[in-house]
């Protein structure tokens, strides 16, 4: 797995690559902008910096729905009143190291990423 973070003219852009999947984010801090996650949930998120911490809070919309309609009766897919849940992710860096934490509600997902030297 590879993360790349970098900076261009102000616009962030995290990439992370892996054998099964690449995903790319491109913001600017303090910009609300509107982001599908890999778990297919669609948020509004707001990216901030302070000092070496990266922190994106990405708050839910809800969710999709469809109405199909039938000659009898419209019916609904989904539910219109439920709401993704808000997520946090948080990235620090240390040097060589990025310490990543994802936390949704209770529950806090940290990984470690050590920069590849040759």
């Amino acid at each position: 797995m590879w993360c790349i973070v970098a900076i261009f003219s102000g616009e962030y852009v995290i990439r992370t690559e892996t054998t099964l999947r690449t995903t790319e984010i491109r913001f600017k801090l303090e910009q609300p902008f509107p982001e599908t996650t890999l778990d297919g949930r669609v948020t509004q998120t707001v990216a901030t910096r302070v000092g070496d911490v990266i922190t994106l809070n990405q708050k839910g919309s809800f969710s999709a729905f469809r109405v199909l309609r039938f000659p009898a009766a419209p019916f609904i897919l989904g539910d219109p009143t439920k709401r993704e849940k808000d997520t946090q992710m948080i990235r620090d860096f240390q040097g060589d190291d990025m310490f990543m934490e994802l936390i949704v509600g209770e529950i806090v997902c940290r990984r470690h990423y050590r920069r590849i030297t040759d």
